[in-house]
């Protein structure tokens, strides 16, 4: 019963996951934008807030490994 907001780099993912999401009567927010990018994530999440509200899970499943709180990573991890 969440609503679910999407962040993706690969647009055409992003939209197939949407889709299918949307498809199975859940609410849903997409964004584009790349983890590595400071700039990128602000202003994706900015996006995703303004469509839903604040977040209250997140799944990080960004493809790298680092073990700690996730406010406490410094932008260089994400470009390992």
């Amino acid at each position: 019963g969440c609503a679910v907001g999407l962040l993706d780099r690969d647009e055409t993912a992003l939209r197939s996951t949407f889709e299918a999401l949307r498809a199975a009567s859940r609410t849903v927010a997409a964004a584009t934008g790349d983890v590595s990018s400071a700039s990128e994530v602000a202003a994706a999440t900015a996006s995703l807030q303004g469509a839903l509200g604040r977040a209250d899970i997140l799944v990080n499943n960004a493809g790298i490994l680092r073990i700690g709180p996730i406010l406490a990573m410094r932008e260089a991890d994400w470009a390992d």
